[in-house]
């Protein structure tokens, strides 16, 4: 029953965003490969398409190891480089990634420090989620350093099943700290497998 009610409350959400903002297409697809216990090296590309799904935009490559640091702590530090389309040319970036997570029963925290080595822009970013049963609920604000306000946020609702996951995402931004959220739907797929 809860289920139900969770999937009508997400295709309601997702039917009044459309109506309000451009639509886009995320993938993720996370491959993990046992070094040894407690160590994992993650190759996870993501891509992502703009104009209601209608234009490749973005491709990034999440590289590195993954720990088990207790029954609750895990750690990963990433390299990602970075393909993106402004206008009609494609650039080229790199991106470091730090990320601590908590995870107790329902609930996990993220906490991640993003750099990009073009720019040397810093950002700290914040995803706490809750589990139940199949479905994720989950919040991610971004601050930036640089600009020094929470310039980015992401709100989430998605479904598992086994390996694949498939979700919608609420995603808000600001250029600059008095400026309105600018709202894009996010339409996610994922796929997650252990070699």
């Amino acid at each position: 029953m809860l289920d139900r009610l969770v999937l009508v409350l997400f295709l309601c959400l997702f039917s009044l965003q459309v109506v309000f903002a451009d639509t886009e297409l995320w993938s993720t697809f996370t491959f993990q490969h046992p070094v040894r216990e407690g160590l994992k090296l993650a190759i996870i590309p993501e891509f992502r398409f703009r104009n209601n799904a209608s234009e490749w935009y973005y491709l990034r490559t999440y590289i590195g190891p993954q720990m088990t640091l207790d029954k609750n702590w895990e750690a990963a530090l990433y390299l990602a480089p970075n393909l993106g389309k402004t206008g009609g040319a494609w650039t080229t970036s790199y991106l470091y990634y730090a990320d601590l997570i908590y995870k107790n029963g329902p609930i996990s925290n993220r906490a991640r420090l993003e750099e990009n080595l073009s720019s040397g822009v810093l950002i700290y970013r914040n995803s706490l989620q809750y589990k139940l049963g199949d479905w994720t609920l989950a919040d991610e604000p971004f601050y930036s350093f640089s600009s020094g306000y929470f310039n980015e946020n992401r709100a989430s609702i998605s479904y598992g099943i086994g390996a694949f996951s498939l979700g919608y995402l609420l995603r808000m931004q600001k250029a600059t700290a008095a400026a309105d959220w600018v709202y894009t739907n996010v339409a996610n797929f994922g796929l997650k497998i252990s070699l």
